[in-house]
């Protein structure tokens, strides 16, 4: 079973004042909260006091019976701390010290610090070791029942704890609770959750994955679900990505279907060209051409689809030489089958598959822009095939070299954002309606970017 653990310097209040009679910081925030351990860190003077006359544990016993709470109470004594106002002391010492107490303790139990006893150094160290997320614990302020500076005083052996406690107002009825939880703003959670958003906005979702580890086991558990969709859905592991999207309440594929591959792909390839990537936007386009090309002659020919077939694991898709030969009485047919003798004489020298078999973006080039077929898109597709994959894709993928958006429109005529909107154009050619200016199919991963960051912001808490 979880516990409640409190934390508590201990100062010239504690633990009842004798300027007011009302309890101390370390007594009020025991009577309201009651912890079941509580940690008393005392300096030199404050420790001589407890070894005069107990004051301290003395008080919490009588709180004990007042409330009918155990109180397991851990001393910290410091008989050489005479200097209570060095803060870089204590910044170093309560972090070691809580540190400790932590794992001592179970994960599961609640941290409690209180911020109202001690010195000023010790209450601001408190603060700004749980503000930079040194560790996580709840800040607990209590009031003056004056609401004002209260007279910090010490007595020495007069201290009548008894008397202070029959006429301490806290233990009547009417009496209020002056504690307030401070939400110590985490200034290191700020930063990672600003990275986080960061790392959303620039698709890198992988990073942002391995941020969200460290999240809070709560807040982790609602956001994990979104960025690991994120990863998978970039890394085209779609069986996964598909599979978690079920379980969200957001559905964030515009495409399903049989036509989801191709266009989660051309996505990712605008991503990769959205971050600057342009060497791996231009050697990731020839399998999405290739892509494309099969699917606009699938759809303008009415007989292609059975003159090609596919096999082996890889599901490679070959000429079906055979077809082509017993169909070529067909027009179509016929001008497919000239088109290929012509640009590739040895085509039809024999039936065993070889490896000029396998279907290539240029023997669909050479098709698609035959006059015969007379398609509007002609003029595009050799400028796909030909400057885009021919004139410097090959270039990027055999040769190390830097490429930017200059050496690509040098080489190609067009640059990065011009292929890629060749590209959307050539899917409404496709006859799967995807528009090229439709923004909620191409727009779909800012989309999402836009969904991730508010559940990061609904998710994540800051003290």
């Amino acid at each position: 079973m979880s516990k409640t653990i409190l934390f508590s310097p201990v100062g010239g209040t504690d633990p009842i004042s004798e300027n007011n009679v009302y309890d101390g910081s370390m007594l009020h925030i025991c009577r309201y909260y009651k912890p079941d351990v509580v940690y008393l860190y005392m300096s030199e003077e404050i420790s001589k006091k407890e070894e005069t006359d107990h004051r301290y544990t003395r008080a919490l016993k009588l709180l004990e019976n007042k409330i009918n709470h155990s109180f397991e109470v851990k001393i910290i004594y410091k008989d050489n701390l005479k200097d209570v106002h060095e803060f870089d002391f204590f910044y170093s010492e309560f972090s070691a010290t809580v540190k400790t107490i932590i794992s001592e303790n179970s994960p599961e139990d609640k941290i409690l610090l209180n911020i109202s006893s001690g010195t000023p150094s010790m209450k601001s160290a408190l603060i700004v070791l749980n503000s930079l997320g040194e560790f996580y614990g709840t800040c607990i302020q209590v009031s003056s029942p004056n609401r004002r500076m209260e007279n910090h005083t010490h007595s020495e052996n007069d201290y009548d704890l008894e008397s202070l406690w029959e006429l301490n107002e806290d233990n009547s009825e009417n009496a209020s609770d002056r504690t307030k939880i401070v939400s110590c703003t985490n200034l290191v959670r700020i930063r990672d959750k600003q990275r986080i958003e960061s790392f959303i906005k620039r698709y890198d979702y992988e990073s942002a994955y391995e941020m969200v580890q460290s999240l809070l086991p709560a807040e982790k558990e609602k956001f994990e679900p979104y960025i690991r969709f994120a990863k998978e859905r970039y890394s085209l592991n779609l069986c996964t990505a598909n599979s978690l999207n079920n379980t969200l309440k957001e559905k964030f594929f515009p495409i399903t279907g049989a036509d989801q591959q191709i266009f989660e792909y051309a996505l990712a390839c605008e991503i990769k060209r959205k971050k600057g990537e342009l060497a791996d936007f231009i050697r990731a386009l020839t399998p999405l051409i290739l892509d494309l090309f099969l699917k606009i002659a699938s759809y303008h020919i009415e007989e292609f689809k059975g003159l090609t077939t596919v096999i082996g694991d890889d599901k490679v898709e070959v000429w079906n030489k055979d077809a082509i030969l017993k169909s070529d009485h067909l027009p179509n047919v016929n001008v497919i089958k000239k088109v290929l003798e012509e640009t590739y004489p040895d085509f039809f020298s024999t039936t065993e598959l070889s490896r000029r078999d396998y279907l290539r973006s240029d023997h669909l080039c050479a098709i698609l822009t035959d006059p015969y077929f007379n398609l509007a898109i002609s003029e595009d597709i050799k400028l796909l095939r030909k400057n885009v994959e021919q004139g410097i894709r090959n270039m990027t993928a055999h040769q190390m070299v830097q490429i930017d958006d200059d050496k690509i429109k040098k080489i190609t005529g067009v640059n990065s954002l011009e292929i890629m909107n060749l590209i959307k154009k050539l899917f409404g050619y496709t006859g799967k309606h995807i528009e090229a200016k439709s923004s909620s199919l191409w727009n779909s991963y800012d989309a999402m970017n836009t969904v991730l960051i508010e559940k990061l912001n609904d998710c994540y808490s800051y003290s």
